[in-house]
């Protein structure tokens, strides 16, 4: 019997029941050997856009935060040992400070000596010895000062004695040090956000497409 004569015998309700079942193999397999390929591939392409559009807004919100990034890099960067000086130069422009401070306080300094330079990758850290004297309470405001200055020197060692017996005068030997924390070299003017582009190429069905990305009022 061949499939002609079985059909033939069939009831039409039964051949109808046959074409729809061919169909439907018919429909499955297209499903499986083309939308699915290009449905996969569709999901690919939305997730890489949605990839994209999430990296141009944060680096738009970066760049919206500039102007306040410059400003508290400008407000550190004296901290920073940028590399372009020597630390003779460093250490010169640490004495000057400790003097002009030491002067603003009426506090005369009899002997300073820079000492050690202690580092790593990170930091920096310059030691100086200071010897001086002044009243008591210009003493302490001068104490004081060296910690609040730009220059952020920090006290780690200092003896308080009097002058004479009835002096007034307080001679003072104090150990402090300052920290610069080591730059890597980048100016302000390096300083960015590297923005993505608008559209961003993708590759779909092996050709090369320019896919616009949506702005954030447009999601």
């Amino acid at each position: 019997m061949n499939i002609n004569d079985f059909y033939n015998k069939l009831q039409k309700k039964e051949k109808i029941l046959i074409i729809a079942a061919i169909i439907c193999v018919l429909m499955l397999l297209m499903d499986l050997l083309v939308l699915g390929p290009i449905l996969a591939e569709q999901k690919v392409l939305d997730a890489e856009i949605d990839a994209k559009s999430q990296a141009i807004k944060r680096s738009i919100r970066v760049l919206s935060y500039k102007d306040s990034i410059l400003r508290e890099y400008r407000q550190y960067q004296h901290y920073l040992d940028s590399g372009e000086k020597a630390q003779e130069e460093i250490i010169a422009d640490l004495l000057r400070e400790i003097e002009s401070i030491a002067a603003a306080m009426s506090i005369n300094i009899t002997n300073v000596q820079p000492g050690d330079v202690e580092g790593n990758p990170i930091m920096q850290e310059y030691k100086t010895t200071l010897e001086c004297n002044g009243k008591l309470r210009n003493m302490l405001e001068f104490m004081q000062a060296l910690e609040d200055s730009d220059f952020l020197f920090r006290i780690t060692q200092y003896l308080l004695e009097p002058k004479g017996k009835n002096s007034d005068v307080i001679n003072a030997s104090l150990s402090m040090s300052r920290i610069f924390i080591t730059n890597d070299g980048e100016t302000e003017d390096e300083i960015g956000v590297e923005v993505m582009p608008a559209e961003v190429p993708m590759t779909t069905g092996g050709q090369n497409k320019t896919v616009p990305i949506p702005s954030e009022e447009e999601t």
